[in-house]
Parts: C-alpha cells; sequence; structure tokens
C-alpha cells in the first residue's frame, strides 16, 4: 500500500522511440538519443528484442545523452532493438495506490506495465481529481495511451488480463 502525493513535476507525459546503436546487459546506447542528462530517471522503457519480437519493460535509473541505464532485463541489448520510452507522472509502484494530495487537476499517475493477473487498486483521497495514465502502449479501456480521469473521493481497480497486446479491464 502506497501513499503518494502528485506536486510540481508530475504534469506532462513525453515520450521517445528509436533503435539501439548498442548496449549491454544493463544500458541501451542509440548514437542519435539527444537526451538531457537526467531526462528520463524513473521513465518506462519497453525493449522489443530484434532476434525474437520478444517484449521487456525496465524502469530508467539514469540517462546522458545517448545511453539509458536500468536493471537488467535478463538479456544484452544489441543493435537493432527497437524501444520506446515514457516519462513523466507519478509512476505507481504498489497494487494499491492511495493519492492524497493532487495540487492540481494536470497532475497525473502512471500505472505500471500491464502483466497479466496483475491487479492495482488506485484511491483518490485528495480534495481535486486526478488524472490517470496507461504504462506506454497499453490501454485503460478508452484507447491506447488514453488518459482517465479519477474524480475526487473515487477508486478504480484495473486487473490485467493479456499482456499482449497490454490491456487493463476495471473491475468493480
Amino acid at each position: 500500500f502506497t501513499t503518494a502525493g502528485l506536486t510540481a513535476g508530475t504534469v506532462a507525459i513525453h515520450t521517445d522511440s528509436g533503435t539501439a546503436t548498442g548496449g549491454g546487459t544493463t544500458s541501451l546506447t542509440d548514437a542519435a538519443g539527444g537526451w538531457t542528462n537526467d531526462e528520463w530517471i524513473n521513465g518506462g522503457l519497453k525493449i522489443t528484442r530484434n532476434t525474437d519480437s520478444s517484449v521487456h519493460y525496465v524502469v530508467i535509473t539514469d540517462n546522458d545523452s545517448t545511453t539509458l541505464t536500468f536493471a537488467t532485463p535478463g538479456f544484452a541489448i544489441v543493435s537493432s532493438d527497437t524501444y520506446s520510452i515514457q516519462a513523466g507522472g507519478l509512476t505507481l509502484t504498489s497494487n494499491v495506490n492511495e493519492i492524497s494530495t493532487v495540487a492540481a487537476t494536470t497532475h497525473l499517475c502512471v500505472m505500471p506495465p500491464a502483466f497479466a493477473g496483475e491487479r492495482v487498486t488506485v484511491i483518490n483521497t485528495s480534495g481535486t481529481s486526478m488524472r490517470l495514465y496507461p504504462f506506454l502502449d497499453d490501454d485503460l479501456g478508452a484507447g491506447v495511451n488514453t488518459l482517465t480521469n479519477l474524480a475526487v473521493g473515487a477508486n478504480i481497480t484495473y486487473i490485467a488480463y493479456d499482456s499482449t497486446p497490454s490491456v487493463w479491464v476495471a473491475v468493480t
């Protein structure tokens, strides 16, 4: 159970994508990255392996202008693996998440990646409605990458029924 507040710095979602030019077991390099140092910290990284088209998700722990660093996904990144990044918002990290402060209606939370069988509840105990955004390329029932609003005092529980495509279904 996690209690969190949405304050400055949790306003906008931004994304990027491309093809790796190299990497290792804890890093992905894109020579054309052009990123600002630390721009993607705590952002979600979706990696699609060129060798078998498998999809893997990790959280970015650091970055510089051309390299993203993360905990090992269990394989080494190779050139031609493709990736997508999503950062911004407050990433939900527990199965039950109480949002006690929302500084503005433009502030938002981001769901974790959908893995079949996972269950996540979001409770808005703040005095302001909030936005709930799916993880990169996921669907909360309103369409891929489409946010939903959570009213003051409302709560919602989602269950991930499939990981490919990544679909969350709201349950009551």
